[in-house]
């Protein structure tokens, strides 16, 4: 499939900014509405405006790390070696409401025309997927863990699916994938489970290549501690507080169980429910919460529309690569693939 063709087409872009647009607001609106319209009235009357300077400078910073982690990862085992162009229209055009589909499936498909498998494109986008959570779950999991024994306030079950959760998760899935491997990868395994354990495999390839793929680590840091940086900005304005504090860490990391790479319409609708309930979770006002988000979103979601719109552009002006030179760059990738130790 073209990069011009499907999600690209104008009539679908347009669809889909509409249909992420109705999300936003009306899940904005549901919960000022149970914050209470009069408390949300009063956090806008008492806003401290002159801290959002520090919103768009953030976001900026994390669209950055991302670029820098997104093409450590394409290059991982002799894979590709993406321009800084074509990767920051990638990450652009994945981090807007521009397709019912999610960012990582847009990645996919802009990966298969720079001439990867179908197979090697899925693998690639999985693992950029939980190298995310590789990032951020340890460093949550030590905010709550602090938090926890420091007897900070928060909702029963938050801090504890935290610190149980991430080491209990880990070790599982070392677990499985160690078995999968003395079984000799067999196909008769549950296919969902086969693909997330080969996504780890990939993973754990990643993190533990040091120095060559520093920059997939490094990048990925820089996303989340930028990205963490526009909230806690947007949150200063409404409660004028001038640290960020574990708190915020951790509401974070629980609003974004599922990342807005992997939500359709990045996370359009499902952002504005659940991330001011889980920094409420932690302590923040609900109504305080409700306006930090609405305001982090402008910038996050909605500003990052413009650079969306260039990168879809590009992406459009790509040509696909020939189907021989997709089967010579699939061979190439197999056999750096098979030579660490991969599954084929």
């Amino acid at each position: 499939m073209s990069a011009a063709d499907g999600p690209w087409r104008r009539r679908n872009l347009a669809a889909s900014l509409a249909l992420g647009a109705l999300l936003a607001v009306a899940g904005s609106v549901l919960v000022a509405f149970l914050a209470g319209r009069s408390h949300v009235r009063a956090g806008l009357a008492h806003a401290d405006w002159v801290w959002l300077v520090a919103a768009p400078v953030s976001v900026l910073a994390s669209h950055a790390g991302y670029v820098l982690s997104y093409r450590a990862v394409s290059r991982v085992d002799g894979g590709l070696e993406l321009p800084a162009e074509e990767a920051a229209a990638m990450v652009t055009t994945g981090f807007g409401p521009l397709s019912h589909r999610s960012g990582f499936a847009l990645d996919a498909t802009v990966f298969r025309n720079f001439g990867l498998s179908r197979r090697q494109a899925a693998l690639r986008v999985r693992a950029l997927g939980l190298l995310e959570y590789a990032v951020l779950a340890p460093v949550t999991f030590g905010a709550a863990l602090y938090m926890l024994v420091g007897g900070r306030p928060a909702e029963a079950g938050v801090l504890p699916s935290w610190v149980i959760g991430v080491p209990a998760g880990t070790v599982l899935g070392v677990v499985l994938l160690h078995l999968y491997r003395r079984a000799g990868r067999p196909k008769t395994w549950w296919s969902h489970l086969r693909q997330a354990l080969d996504s780890m495999e990939e993973t754990l390839k990643i993190l533990a290549s040091w120095p060559e793929n520093l920059m997939a680590v490094v990048g990925m840091a820089i996303y989340w501690a930028a990205d963490i940086g526009a909230l806690a900005a947007c949150a200063v304005v409404f409660t004028h507080r001038h640290s960020v504090g574990l708190e915020l860490l951790v509401g974070y990391a629980s609003g974004y169980a599922l990342t807005r790479r992997s939500l359709p319409l990045a996370g359009a609708g499902i952002v504005e429910a659940l991330l001011p309930f889980a920094l409420h979770w932690v302590g923040y006002p609900l109504p305080t919460a409700v306006l930090s988000v609405v305001t982090y979103r402008v910038f996050n979601l909605w500003l990052a529309i413009l650079p969306a719109v260039a990168g879809v552009r590009r992406l459009r002006a790509l040509k696909p690569v020939w189907p021989r030179t997709r089967r010579v760059a699939a061979r190439s990738w197999q056999s750096n693939f098979k030579a660490r130790g991969s599954p084929s």
